[in-house]
């Protein structure tokens, strides 16, 4: 009798731990495998089993006021992106676990959400102090430091593709 309320005391705990467990799992989602809209990958755990972590950094201009960068551009409750921000510096962290990977300027602009050309504006570009043509592709290092300027254009004037 004292083992079938034993047996019968433990099926009603794993039974309510079953549940419990559901429950949380039910509120805390998986994490995301790419950063939606993108095919930019999440890290899979988090700032663990990182191969290569750089930081470039961007600086945005428009019509010579400069921009902040928003922090936290690439991370969520379930995602944070190989290509991330952590504050409002410009700094940005590319975390890889593959040690061969790069990321744009371009697959950081998909992550924020924005298109890099904008209608009714001309872009110049540096990099490393050294203005550019098509920054876009072309693969951050560690140290790179980009600045994007937007000018208007006047009416009549043709916006340099």
């Amino acid at each position: 009798m004292k083992i079938t309320y034993i047996a019968f005391g433990v099926g009603i705990a794993v039974v309510v731990g079953g549940l419990l467990w559901l429950s949380a799992k039910a509120t805390h989602p998986q994490n995301e495998l790419v950063w939606p809209g993108t095919e930019i990958a999440c890290l899979p755990n988090g700032h663990t089993g990182i191969a290569k972590h750089i930081h470039p950094s961007v600086s945005l201009f428009v019509q010579g006021q400069e921009i902040p960068i928003r922090a936290n551009i690439g991370i969520s409750d379930t995602c944070m992106t190989e290509i991330h921000t952590h504050d409002t510096t410009g700094q940005i962290h590319i975390e890889t676990v593959d040690p061969n990977k790069t990321y744009t300027i371009s697959d950081f602009f998909a992550v924020l959400g924005e298109e890099m050309d904008r209608e009714g504006f001309a872009l110049t570009a540096t990099l490393n102090g050294e203005e550019v043509d098509d920054i876009a592709f072309y693969p951050l290092e560690d140290g790179d430091a980009v600045v994007l300027s937007y000018d208007a254009v006047q009416e009549g004037e043709v916006v340099p593709q």
